[in-house]
C-alpha cells in the first residue's frame, strides 16, 4: 500500500479540489456511468424582481437533490414551499428521475420534506434492502414499492 500523510488545508484552492473531484467524477464514470448532471433553480422574486427566496437543486443518477430551499417570513403560509418543491419534481420527472433525495442540512428542511411524505432511512432499507447516500427520500412513482402496513405515498 502506497504511503499517504493527511494535509490540513484551511483555505484550499479550487485546484485542490478539482484535484479530488477529477478523479472521483472518473471512478464515478468507470462504476455507475454517466450521471446526466442538470442544475435547477426556482426564485421566489418580490415586485421589485429582487430574489427573495427559492429552491436550488441538481439532478444526476436519476435523483433530484434539494440543497437550498427558503422561503422568507413575509412569503409564508402560501404554500410556496411546497409548490417550490413540486415544481422542481415536475421538472425531474420530465428528465424520467427515480425520486427525490434529500440531505437536509437544516431542521427546517429536515421538518418540511418530513412533512411531504419523505421516507427516513429506516423505511428506504425495508424497500431496497439497503440504504443511499441521504437521509430522506421519495419515489416519484413507488407503485408495488409500497411499504407493507403503511398508506400509499404520494408524489405532491
Amino acid at each position: 500500500m502506497p504511503f499517504a500523510t493527511i494535509q490540513r488545508v484551511l483555505e484550499p484552492a479550487e485546484e485542490d479540489r478539482k484535484a479530488i473531484l477529477e478523479p472521483l467524477l472518473a471512478y464515478n464514470l468507470a462504476k455507475a456511468g454517466e450521471e446526466h448532471y442538470k442544475r435547477l433553480a426556482l426564485f421566489l422574486r418580490d415586485n421589485g424582481n429582487e430574489i427573495q427566496g427559492g429552491l436550488w437543486a441538481k439532478l444526476y443518477y436519476d435523483w433530484l437533490f434539494v440543497d437550498l430551499l427558503f422561503v422568507p417570513e413575509a412569503m409564508r403560509g402560501e404554500n410556496l414551499g411546497s409548490k417550490l418543491l413540486r415544481d422542481a419534481e415536475d421538472w425531474a420527472k420530465v428528465r424520467v428521475a427515480k425520486g427525490l433525495g434529500s440531505i437536509p442540512s437544516r431542521f427546517r428542511l429536515l421538518s418540511f420534506t418530513r412533512s411531504k411524505a419523505m421516507m427516513s432511512l429506516a423505511h428506504l432499507r425495508t424497500i431496497l434492502g439497503r440504504t443511499a447516500g441521504f437521509s430522506c427520500v421519495r419515489f416519484f412513482d413507488i407503485g408495488a414499492k409500497q411499504l407493507p402496513g403503511r398508506p400509499r405515498l404520494n408524489s405532491r
